[in-house]
């Protein structure tokens, strides 16, 4: 991530700090979680997904959440802007 890097999930903007701080948690957290990314459209730095995140979480038991993404990245492939709308499917 770019240092100025914005990132919009669901309308609430999270700082590169914020986004870092959220890992460590997330990690002790999550036992085992699958990535899966369904639809990608690429044009130049502008990209746009349809990813699926599965999880089992310690309290939160199997979670499965997805998203629709648009961003762009910089010249050397960091993100520099996401906004992403989410649910819980």
């Amino acid at each position: 991530m770019t240092d100025d890097a914005v990132w919009m999930t669901d309308g609430t903007e999270l700082t590169r700090a914020q986004l870092i701080a959220h890992a460590a948690p997330a990690r002790k957290n999550v036992m085992s979680v699958q990535m899966r990314i369904d639809d990608l459209f690429v044009n130049g730095h502008e990209f746009g997904a349809r990813c699926r995140l599965t999880t089992e979480h310690r309290k939160l038991g199997h979670l499965v959440i997805e998203w629709i993404m648009i961003g762009e990245v910089a010249d050397d492939g960091r993100v520099r802007r996401i906004h992403q709308l989410g649910r819980t499917a």
